[in-house]
């Protein structure tokens, strides 16, 4: 019999609300570690400990108080008054995103005349980012997934939450014993559902693996770091800080579109990254998975239509990433391609 584990007894990875409620729970045991926390997910200084409230599944509702934005995982508050400053992150380990669930956070942070101002983040197992029916604005638009002052901000259990608790159970062995061993059990609980994201960050290779299920594992964390990489690289080279949305949210690349391809080995209908009218897509050739780019826009019925020209078809196969470090040089390659067009196109 494996040793016992509170958190796996309590199926953690199927309930937001009890992760939730210990990050919560830990936070609020000493301002120290909540100060930890903050400086953990970039929010060093933004709200001061003594002034604030931590709190699990908070409504947000509208000034009027006549309607809701939805309900935050976890909720940080300072101030009442003219100065509210907010901090909602919303939890995914298992659950799907609500309809517009990320967006409706948005204009609860942002609403007009209502005396708050606030980060948004999303928190999730591998930092994947949020769906588009979450983050989905207008004009199809997909809100940005690395600013948390306007879009949202990607954080991840892997990194973030892991590298916080190890700071404080630095702190809390020397007089808490008990609150020591839960944490070590939560912190190995989420090493053991972080198993793949940490071997892309250690820079492990593809031919180190031979076990099946955990291959097909490693592929698509592989090629999901690819895409966000190519996200962030594309919104610093050519966005306006004044924007907040950004990528066209149709046939944007998913966690979950990307692992399917790999776990099932069947043409999936083709995705990637489209900013104004020049579109990075999958396509498929042989049963093998390929990239291009076009220049085009949607019509009417949401077909993409080109306008004029001939694709251009990159080299290499997404099922080729190696390791960490091929992902992050094949999605510099494909940036250079995207600011070939980019130069007229997408300024």
């Amino acid at each position: 019999m494996g040793k016992f584990n509170i958190f796996r007894f309590l199926k953690i990875d199927k309930s937001e609300v009890i992760s939730s409620q210990f990050i919560v729970s830990v936070i609020n045991t000493k301002p120290e570690y909540f100060n930890l926390f903050l400086k953990e997910i970039n929010c060093e200084g933004y709200v001061q400990s003594e002034n604030c409230k931590v709190l699990t599944e908070v409504t947000l509702k509208h000034k009027s108080g006549n309607s809701k934005y939805g309900r935050a995982d976890i909720w940080i508050g300072e101030g009442l008054g003219k100065e509210r400053k907010r901090i909602i992150i919303e939890n995914k380990l298992d659950a799907s995103d609500q309809w517009k669930q990320l967006k409706r956070y948005r204009n609860y942070l942002d609403e007009s005349g209502a005396n708050r101002k606030g980060k948004l983040f999303y928190l999730s197992l591998q930092s994947k980012p949020a769906s588009t029916q979450s983050s989905r604005g207008n004009n199809n638009l997909g809100m940005k997934s690395t600013n948390a002052d306007m879009g949202y901000q990607r954080i991840s259990y892997h990194k973030h939450i892991i590298n916080w608790l190890k700071e404080v159970v630095e702190d809390v062995e020397k007089n808490n014993a008990d609150l020591s061993v839960v944490i070590r059990q939560f912190i190995e609980i989420i090493e053991e559902f972080t198993t793949v994201q940490k071997m892309v960050d250690d820079n492990k290779d593809i031919s180190e693996i031979r076990e099946t299920k955990l291959k097909k594992e490693f592929q698509a964390a592989l090629e999901l770091h690819f895409w966000t990489i190519l996200e962030e690289k594309i919104e610093n080279s050519f966005n306006n800080n004044d924007d907040s949305e950004f990528f066209d949210s149709r046939r944007k690349y998913s966690y979950d579109k990307i692992f399917k391809f790999y776990r099932d080995k069947k043409i999936a209908r083709a995705y990637g990254l489209i900013h104004k009218n020049i579109r990075i897509q999958t396509y498929f050739q042989n049963n093998r998975q390929y990239l291009n780019i076009s220049d085009g826009s949607f019509d009417n019925s949401n077909k993409w239509v080109k306008n004029g020209g001939q694709d251009e078809n990159f080299n290499f196969e997404l099922l080729s990433i190696a390791n960490r470090s091929d992902a992050e040089a094949k999605a510099e390659i494909v940036l250079e391609k995207f600011k070939t067009p980019g130069d007229k196109h997408v300024s």
